[in-house]
């Protein structure tokens, strides 16, 4: 039921049509003013090749409405740059608790883009997202929503997962707990159902339905089993990589879902998931582990390992994707802490690295030292020959709290 779809999302700040690209500087502020939640971002981005400098903002005010679980919101971002391309944008948001535990969620945004009609009174540049939901997992339960977007709307500081659709979501769910004598914390039954319309040619895209039972223990033991049903409309060839490909076509196909995690309290913690199935004209599986260690009462490592495995057999075809993560925290005291991230992708034969320092002298001033690294671990995949690191940067970030 969740809304993916964002109008800002501060990762694509440095990057440009895909590309990574350096950063001047900026400035955030984040507060409250009056009833109202505030929080504005200016960034300047540095020109690299053919692509020109970039100045990115946005404006974000919330405020409360109703009761403590209601707000209105509104949100402004601007992405222009010195060869006079430009994205704007504006969106209005709010969250309603109608009675009990239903609450009501209403969204739209419209983009402003260089080379379009950009018409403000035309639904083509523009969002819409309507969700009514029971947020309880006790008893009956459920969810209804309706979403879609135009062919012209393009975020330029956030992400649209598909384009130009119209997307409905329905869920009905069941939980209860089996009292004090059973080992057993929570059951929850569900069935969602995902129904994506093109606005094109108005063809069913993808519709998936499958029941998950959902079940923990009181010693925070949970699994989830997940069978489903998928069918897909493919209007064109993707590929998944070079040497596997997804022929245009009609595809239903059938998968299964089992996920399992231990404690989180305990200081070794893990949680593993498995997804098998039939996959378009193929088969998948897929399976993924995370662990968590408090090695010490200031040191914490976290490491995650993806694999996905993807064939056809009546075409000849396979994808193999190995994706690594390893994270660290170390609390050198009360004002210092440093934290490391690597992560390995074959998909991009990419290795990219994270180290950051974190300097705290009271609370609501932090200043922050961040070293990124990106490596090419197959230099020689194309012609003429990649470099050993894809990118490199340094960043210094300060932030302070003060009352107005």
């Amino acid at each position: 039921m969740t809304d993916r779809n964002r109008l800002f999302y501060s990762r694509r700040i440095g990057i440009q049509e895909t590309r990574l690209v350096g950063i001047y500087g900026g400035v955030r502020l984040v507060g409250r003013v009056g009833p109202w939640d505030l929080g504005f971002l200016d960034m300047q981005t540095s020109p690299s090749e053919d692509l020109s400098s970039e100045n990115m903002a946005v404006l974000r005010l919330r405020r409360q409405l109703f009761n403590p679980n209601s707000y209105i919101g509104g949100m402004m971002t601007s992405r222009v740059g010195t060869g006079g391309k430009y994205n704007y944008a504006y969106g209005l948001d709010g969250v309603i608790r109608v009675f009990g535990d239903n609450y009501l969620t209403i969204k739209m945004a419209q983009t402003f883009t260089s080379g379009k009609a950009n018409n403000p009174l035309s639904f083509a540049s523009s969002r819409y997202y309507l969700n009514w939901l029971r947020r309880s997992y006790k008893g009956l339960g459920y969810g209804l929503s309706f979403s879609g977007c135009g062919a012209d709307y393009e975020p330029g500081m956030g992400f649209q997962l598909r384009e130009n659709y119209t997307r409905w979501v329905a869920n009905l769910y069941y939980g209860w707990y089996p009292g004090e004598k059973s080992p057993v914390f929570s059951h929850i039954l569900q069935l969602p159902t995902y129904l994506f319309i093109r606005n094109g040619d108005h063809v069913v895209e993808t519709l998936s339905i499958g029941p998950i039972w959902r079940f923990s223990t009181k010693t925070g033991y949970a699994w989830a089993i997940n069978p489903s049903f998928s069918y897909e409309n493919v209007p064109q060839t993707f590929f998944l990589s070079d040497r596997a490909e997804v022929p245009a076509g009609d595809y239903r196909f059938l998968g299964l879902k089992l996920e399992f995690s231990t404690p989180s309290r305990r200081s070794l913690a893990a949680s593993m998931n498995l997804d098998a199935g039939s996959f378009y004209d193929g088969r998948r599986f897929s399976v993924g582990l995370d662990q968590k260690w408090s090695v010490l009462s200031d040191l914490e490592l976290e490491g995650s390992y993806e694999f996905d495995r993807v064939t056809f057999p009546s075409r000849g075809q396979a994808f193999v994707a190995h994706l690594a993560r390893l994270r660290a925290l170390y609390m050198l005291s009360t004002e210092f802490s440093a934290s490391a991230f690597i992560q390995y992708n074959s998909a991009s034969q990419a290795l990219i690295g994270n180290i950051r320092f974190r300097y705290n002298p009271r609370e609501g001033s932090d200043l922050y030292l961040v070293y990124n690294e990106a490596l090419n671990t197959s230099r020689s995949r194309q012609i003429p020959v990649l470099p050993l690191s894809a990118s490199r940067a340094v960043m210094i970030k300060y932030s302070y709290t003060f009352t107005l």
